[in-house]
């Protein structure tokens, strides 16, 4: 008798053991889930970063490549480098005056084409951020899947090869 009693004693403590190195994996995996999510997001920004660095860096050279045809195209640099909307231009020839307002309307132009672009690549930046994110989670949540089905697997290949255990205690 017993030994019946140490008998089942030892398949509980058996058992609490294979349930403590369950719930332990499972609190790792998901450590580990939130530990790659971080990194994505740390990534994401990085990225997003980087790419509006180098679209500022590409509209200012877009902006100075402009300038400069637009300086080479109306043949008045002195005229037109400096000057602001607010400049009167009551006293200017009609030449200049023309000079003057083409310049603006030419900066108006590129102030809307580069804010135009800088919303598509933001657009663009966030489409490709949010299509990562998916990616890595959907891989993130498959390995986790994983992880538990061979666990279950695991447990329940141990139980089947202990034949000497009841039915009801196999259901435990």
């Amino acid at each position: 008798m017993e030994w019946i009693l140490s008998y089942y004693n030892r398949c509980l403590t058996s058992t609490d053991e294979t349930l403590k190195t369950l719930i332990l994996n499972c609190r790792t995996a998901e450590k580990q889930e939130a530990e790659l999510k971080a990194k994505l997001a740390a990534r994401r920004k990085r990225k997003q970063k980087e790419a509006a660095r180098k679209a500022e860096e590409d509209a200012l050279k877009r902006l100075s490549a402009d300038e400069e045809l637009q300086g080479s195209k109306l043949d008045a640099p002195d005229l037109t480098s400096g000057l602001k909307s607010d400049v009167n231009i009551a006293g200017l020839s009609m030449e200049e005056q023309a000079v003057i307002r083409e310049h603006e309307r030419v900066q108006e132009e590129m102030r809307k084409r580069h804010g135009e672009e800088r919303t598509n690549l933001n657009g663009k930046l966030d489409d490709n951020a949010q299509q990562q994110e998916a990616s890595d989670a959907k891989k993130s949540n498959a390995e986790r899947e994983k992880l538990i089905r061979e666990k279950k697997n695991k447990q329940a290949a141990e139980l089947a090869a202990r034949k000497d255990l009841s039915e009801e205690e196999m259901a435990r």
